[in-house]
């Protein structure tokens, strides 16, 4: 007579310790089949409203940063397209953040003062992002870096200006 591997005879149903076990709803055992428990991993949730918006207002003002580092009313405007584009095209919390939650805040301050409350903005919204969902500091980063690269690129050539403002917005966000 011919067994199956697990060593019962044909036609008849496999022994209980063949088969495979197979946590139930609820049941938080830990034998064979039972997941081990996890931690969700922090998300974008782990940050209040107030703290998103703090986030999205440094983001787009390091955009406006670098607009205003070689402006031009036209420019501007495909400027303002490739920003929006580019963290629209980001994924997971980034994208919720930068995408949604209202109008950001730019401040209104005179061209000359406005770097000195940027960066320091983008800076702590770093290190806020940092202590609360440290697993998303590189892709805010890097959606940030990107937004600002295509608005210098969005009329042609990057002037030097742009490229010294990006050089001061990645040291902001410890790039």
């Amino acid at each position: 007579m011919t067994h199956s591997p697990n060593g019962d005879p044909p036609g008849t149903q496999p022994s209980v310790a063949s088969q495979p076990q197979v946590a139930k709803p609820g049941y938080s055992g830990s034998g064979p089949g039972t997941p081990p428990p996890t931690t969700p991993p922090p998300s974008s949730a782990t940050l209040t409203e107030e703290e998103k918006k703090s986030i999205r207002n440094a983001a787009f003002g390091a955009v406006f940063l670098v607009t205003q580092a070689d402006p031009g009313f036209l420019d501007m405007i495909k400027e303002s397209f490739a920003a929006s584009k580019a963290f629209a095209g980001s994924a997971g919390p980034v994208r919720e953040i930068l995408t949604h939650g209202g109008m950001p805040a730019v401040p209104k301050l005179p061209p000359d003062q406005l770097e000195g409350t940027i960066l320091p903005a983008l800076n702590q919204a770093m290190v806020l992002v940092n202590t609360k969902d440290p697993q998303e500091l590189d892709a805010f980063r890097f959606a940030i870096l990107g937004a600002c690269e295509q608005v210098a690129q969005a009329s042609g050539d990057v002037a030097d200006t742009e490229s010294a403002t990006i050089q001061k917005i990645k040291a902001a966000m410890g790039m």
